[in-house]
């Protein structure tokens, strides 16, 4: 999904809003902002929705398993990197020059630290390691719906 040139002034000029992706219990991806129902109030069941600008009474129930925030950044295509997200890249040597090899990881949310890392099963990339690579990623698809591919070899 690619941002105009006014969206990215305008998340400039108020800073980072997060955005969230759930899925629809029909199975459609819906992204916005989140809001969680702790109890049921009046008509509005207790559960996880996804809004637009305009929020409430326009929102979408999701799979609360299935929400995930948007990192801020996007891929080497363009397509914006959620967390939940399958992603390929490459990882450099230790001097940035090289491409040692591509890899298959997940990206999540670390709250220890409050930022966002790619891990898979026999490593994981944060912080300043993660900005490097953001370049080379490629989504290609995500946990919740392709699985499988975490199996894939590179």
């Amino acid at each position: 999904m690619r941002r105009t040139t006014s969206e990215k002034a305008e998340r400039k000029a108020v800073g980072m809003i997060p955005k969230f992706r759930g899925m629809l219990l029909s199975g459609e991806w819906v992204i916005g902002n989140l809001t969680i129902i702790p109890k049921t109030i009046d008509v509005v069941e207790e559960g996880y929705y996804i809004s637009n600008k305009v929020g409430m009474p326009f929102a979408f129930k999701v799979r609360p398993e299935t929400v995930g925030m948007s990192t801020g950044r996007e891929d080497k295509h363009g397509v914006e990197i959620f967390e939940g997200d399958i992603v390929r890249f490459s990882v450099f040597n230790y001097y940035g020059d090289q491409k040692n090899s591509e890899m298959i990881g997940v990206v999540s949310y670390y709250k220890c630290d409050a930022c966002f890392i790619v891990e898979n099963d026999t490593d994981y990339w944060e912080g300043k390691e993660l900005s490097g690579i953001f370049s080379t990623m490629t989504v290609i698809g995500n946990t919740h719906e392709h699985p499988e591919l975490l199996k894939e070899k590179p």
